[in-house]
């Protein structure tokens, strides 16, 4: 058949989509199901309102078009390196350099115990600016010998990674930026992210002009990035139209950088190559958005892992074309919405954190660590019952993929895949089956969603099918996986194994055989996984 190209597209019919989705159900249950929101609460608008109304004002003024000039990528290609030796840094930084690094990222406290002129030997300094990362207090007389010692670069950086490190007093060619890395660790969701960053940059000019009566330098900002693009997208537009707004009513006009990091709390040491995907998304978000320096995390600590993560800065500019135009993202109803509001929702905190005495207060940090814990206990419970999951870990996890080492840089920051971690290297001494009950076909989809839960905590779990049960003397856990209908016609034969004192039977259903299986007995699409694999997994009576 011939395509008739001046076909004209039909137009959009929402009465029609609705009623289309509510033949599955009611309209408002089944929107409820398919949006997604954040730990705060801000929602992914499903579909475009018919009418919109502008509730509250847009903070600031919207960025605008520019084009970049110049040949891609139009971002610092940041490394983030991990120093343990001198022969060893110098041969992960020239590496780096050879694949397309532009910047090289490190942290202060591992260049202080290392020969610097060895760690940077053969570099040509002039053309590398540096990324420092202060992540622990550092004497002025250290910083002053560490300034000294990496002179001669193109640019430095310097990043204050906690609010209780004072502003330090460097070279009048450096730069200073504001890391959210401690806002990240406590469990912070975007717009308390956001927050956070305003917050730490108020105080820090705060403090600079009360004790020199003007700002020294335009602070920069130092964020992270996770694997969900529109979100990631929609948070640094937001704190870029916030920060803009500030540096204005501050008469601040010098230039700044946004910087940004893939998440640490993103990063699994269970398949590992999942990172890579990660770290990509990273930097498709983050260039879209207008970052002007992106680092990203290896996939693992290797040098080939390293090479693949700047590899991808090269793909991304030079293949798919994206840095070209500064926040090209601009109009899409879906961005424009979470933009705006993630931006009232990050400024309120602002203002919030502010009416206590800011940051630099125990009582603005008071309040700041309070919404920090709240938005890490709906985090977890959200990983926890796998609302967010994390491919590799708690969905679609691999039994046979060795655990990689993170860089030890970030050994100590937290990460959500933790939780499953902890279970997944911990001993199993239980031992634990699957039962099958009906056909193949019938209980297929049981078997494997059971086989992926426990996979999850680290388990593989024999199959048999529940006739060959009765047959065979068994000490440890089973769940039986099969369709609704059969439970039912297997009933005297589950309640066998049920009463029977050396085992702990489970059923694979969220509803079925109501007599015979309480709520904590059974495992189903929604349950808190983690509780349910420390509790089969437990050391003593239990395992």
């Amino acid at each position: 058949m011939k395509l008739d190209l001046s076909t004209p597209e039909p137009a959009p019919d929402p009465k029609a989509w609705e009623a289309l989705i509510a033949k599955t159900g009611p309209l408002d249950q089944r929107l409820a199901k398919l949006t997604r929101s954040d730990a705060s609460g801000i929602a992914y608008p499903l579909v475009a309102e018919a009418k919109r109304t502008q509730e509250t004002p847009p903070l600031f003024e919207p960025e605008v078009f520019n084009a970049r000039l110049g040949k891609a990528p139009t971002w610092d290609v940041r490394a983030v390196l991990s120093c343990s030796d001198e022969k060893h840094s110098n041969q992960v930084i020239l590496d780096a350099l050879n694949h397309g690094a532009t910047t090289l990222e490190f942290r202060a406290n591992e260049l202080l115990n290392l020969s610097l002129p060895e760690v940077f030997n053969n570099v040509t300094r002039e053309f590398i600016s540096l990324v420092v990362v202060l992540n622990s207090e550092l004497e002025q007389a250290k910083l002053d010998d560490l300034q000294g010692a990496l002179d001669g670069f193109k640019h430095t950086t310097w990043v204050l990674q906690s609010t209780s490190q004072a502003l330090p007093k460097l070279d009048g060619g450096a730069s200073v930026a504001v890391s959210s890395l401690e806002a990240v660790d406590l469990g912070a969701h975007p717009s308390l992210e956001i927050a956070y960053l305003l917050s730490a940059v108020l105080a820090r000019y705060r403090a600079s002009a009360e004790n020199n009566g003007t700002f020294e330098r335009a602070l920069g900002l130092y964020t992270t990035t996770e694997s969900t693009l529109f979100m990631n997208i929609a948070k640094l537009r937001s704190l870029r139209r916030l920060y803009e707004g500030i540096r204005k009513s501050l008469a601040i006009s010098a230039p700044w950088e946004l910087m940004t990091l893939s998440s640490p709390r993103a990063w699994t040491r269970d398949a590992p190559w999942n990172n890579q995907l990660r770290g990509t998304a990273s930097i498709m978000s983050a260039s879209i958005a207008g970052a002007t320096s992106i680092g990203v995390l290896p996939a693992t600590h290797t040098l080939e892992s390293q090479r693949v993560a700047l590899s991808a800065h090269s793909v991304i500019a030079l293949e798919s074309h994206l840095g070209q135009v500064d926040d090209p993202a601009r109009g899409s109803y879906l961005i424009e919405t979470l933009t705006e509001a993630l931006a009232q929702k990050a400024w309120s905190i602002v203002q919030s954190i502010e009416k206590f005495g800011g940051l630099s207060s125990p009582q603005g940090w008071s309040h700041f660590t309070t919404l920090a814990k709240e938005s890490l206990k709906a985090r977890e419970e959200a990983l926890s019952h796998r609302k967010r999951s994390y491919v590799g870990v708690s969905e679609f996890p691999s039994l046979e993929d060795d655990a990689s080492d993170h860089l030890s840089a970030f050994e100590y920051h937290a990460r959500d895949s933790a939780l499953f971690e902890a279970i997944r290297h911990q001993p199993h001494s239980s031992a634990i089956r699957l039962l099958t009950v009906g056909s193949p076909a019938r209980h297929l989809a049981r078997k494997t969603f059971a086989e992926h839960a426990l996979a999850a905590g680290g388990i593989e779990a024999q199959v048999i099918d529940l006739a060959a049960a009765h047959d065979q003397e068994f000490n440890g856990t089973e769940i039986i996986c099969g369709h609704d209908d059969d439970y039912e016609e297997a009933k005297e034969e589950i309640a066998q194994l049920v009463n029977q004192p050396t085992t702990r039977t489970y059923l694979a259903s969220k509803h079925a055989l109501d007599g015979l299986f309480t709520q904590p007995q059974r495992l189903f699409l929604g349950m808190n996984l983690v509780e349910f694999l420390e509790s089969i997994t437990h050391d003593g009576s239990e395992a």
